[in-house]
């Protein structure tokens, strides 16, 4: 008797499958976007500012002041007269005809030679 062998099961063989390949598509070129042209616009006159109109006016005339013409005033000097002068920015001193000294002004470090130093404005 025959004996039945088992049929063996069909094993599936692994195919490989294929890797679908990237198809490169064109680079599109860009395309220039519309810009719209700028349109200057008009700008406005300045406004003329009317000018002023002058309107004169009387000026009045100052008054004269009448000004006082200064006479001469004798001053006291010395009692003889003056054979030579010195002066210094703030004293004055005179020899006299007889061969006195006398001084006037400033004498704050008593050089005015009174003995004092007090300013004088007559001669000492």
């Amino acid at each position: 008797m025959v004996t039945p062998v088992p049929t063996p099961v069909p094993t599936a063989t692994p195919v490989p499958t294929p890797v679908p390949t990237v198809t490169p598509l064109p680079t599109p070129v860009p395309t220039a976007t519309p810009v719209p042209t700028p349109v200057p616009t008009a700008t406005p006159e300045p406004t003329a500012t009317p000018a002023p109109t002058p309107v004169s006016t009387a000026t009045p005339e100052p008054t004269p002041v009448p000004t006082a013409t200064p006479e001469p005033t004798p001053v006291p000097g010395p009692t003889a007269p003056a054979f030579s002068m010195a002066a210094r920015s703030a004293h004055t001193c005179a020899i006299t005809a007889a061969g006195g000294v006398t001084c006037w002004g400033s004498n704050t470090d008593g050089q005015l030679g009174d003995g004092t130093s007090l300013d004088r404005i007559f001669p000492v």
